[in-house]
């Protein structure tokens, strides 16, 4: 019995959102390591940082990879780090 493979389609439009993400990721490195020691003000660029790497993650999963459980929880995990860093900019957190 033949299962039905989902081809991984390869193009321009695709690398473009590998790139971003590879340079999101090392945002979020030196995001992270910088609010380490410099405080609060970094700290909220890098919850930021992380939710557009997630998004971007998301969007490569959904165009390249086709695994839509990996899309789902990097949407969920995207959309509550958009929230940590509003509740971060008010002053909740």
């Amino acid at each position: 019995m033949k299962t039905k493979e989902k081809k991984k389609i390869i193009n321009d439009y695709n690398i473009l959102g590998v790139n971003i993400q590879f340079i999101l990721t090392i945002l979020v490195l030196l995001f992270g390591i910088i609010s380490i020691f410099a405080g609060k003000t970094f700290f909220i660029i890098f919850e930021f940082l992380v939710a557009f790497d997630l998004f971007t993650m998301a969007f490569n999963n959904e165009r390249i990879y086709k695994r839509e459980k990996a899309t789902t929880l990097y949407l969920i995990s995207g959309i509550g780090m958009i929230l940590c860093g509003i509740l971060s900019i008010i002053g909740v957190i």
